[in-house]
């Protein structure tokens, strides 16, 4: 089974979450992107002489080369906020609270409109539509207070057919709802973002 993890563009949750021994491949969407001839810098770094991320990305061209071009052996995970829209076999959805995720990109010293737009996009559920419109299996996670090695093996479950994907039936449903929490977002955020169940994107059903 070939997998794609995905998460919330911004934050990286406290390191690798993807298994290290007896594992399959891991590799980057951008890493492959640039090995295939599919990916290139954005901007060039005049204090490190070289070109610096982010990568932009043909998706076009990368995921119609995916099959044929694949420099390592299967079964892999691709990791990235690109990686479900590539011709892969399951998605692997780590979320996180919208909280830690505000919390991580402030102490990183992220722009308050990226902050925002991250905290907003994990609120509403945005990755796990797209996820679920892809028609494959979707594996889901929150994986916020949890150690990366126990997600590594939570990934090896997903590869060993132990663990049960959401439903792609109509009305779309995760397992995970931040909406429901009573704890309220930090900062200004949860302010900005107004009434956030009306920003959800449609669930298309009874």
């Amino acid at each position: 089974m070939d997998l794609a993890s995905q998460e919330t563009p911004g934050p990286k949750r406290r390191g690798k979450k993807e298994p290290r021994t007896h594992s399959p491949a891991v590799m980057e969407v951008a890493e492959l992107a640039l090995r295939l001839g599919y990916g290139q810098y954005e901007r060039a770094d005049s204090k490190l002489g070289r070109l610096v991320a982010p990568v932009e990305v043909d998706m076009h061209g990368l995921s119609a080369a995916f099959q044929r071009l694949l420099p390592f052996p299967r079964p892999f995970v691709l990791v990235g906020h690109l990686s479900h829209l590539l011709p892969v076999d399951a998605i692997l959805l780590l979320r996180c609270d919208p909280r830690e995720i505000e919390r991580r990109l402030r102490v990183r010293g992220d722009k308050e409109e990226d902050v925002r737009e991250n905290v907003e996009a994990e609120l509403v559920d945005v990755i796990l539509f797209e996820a679920l419109e892809r028609k494959i299996p979707v594996y889901e996670r929150d994986t916020t207070r949890e150690a990366p090695k126990d997600t590594a093996r939570w990934i090896l479950r997903v590869l060993g057919g132990s663990e049960r994907p959401l439903s792609t039936a109509l009305p779309f449903r995760g397992t995970v709802d931040w909406l429901a929490s009573d704890e309220p977002l930090m900062g200004e955020t949860k302010r900005r973002t107004g009434n956030p169940r009306a920003a959800r994107p449609s669930k298309r059903g009874p």
